[in-house]
């Protein structure tokens, strides 16, 4: 799954958010498509808090890249 680079400032801190997205391997292992918009899929809100952190620590981000980010 590719990441998006979320700018880095002025902190040599760097905040992950691995569950910042819906999006899934080809194929969707399986999983309903009406389910891709539900906490089954991803956390909800998870990538707008770790952007928040970010810009509050003047520092960098990377989350999982897909639908919902």
């Amino acid at each position: 799954m590719p990441l998006k680079p979320f700018p880095a400032r002025k902190q040599r801190l760097l905040f992950l958010c691995d569950h910042a997205s819906n999006a899934l391997p080809e194929g969707g292992l399986g999983l309903d498509p009406s389910l891709l918009a539900t906490h089954i899929a991803y956390d909800i809100g998870a990538a707008v808090v770790t952007r928040m952190l970010a810009a509050a620590y003047g520092a960098a981000a990377i989350l999982g890249a897909g639908r919902g980010c």
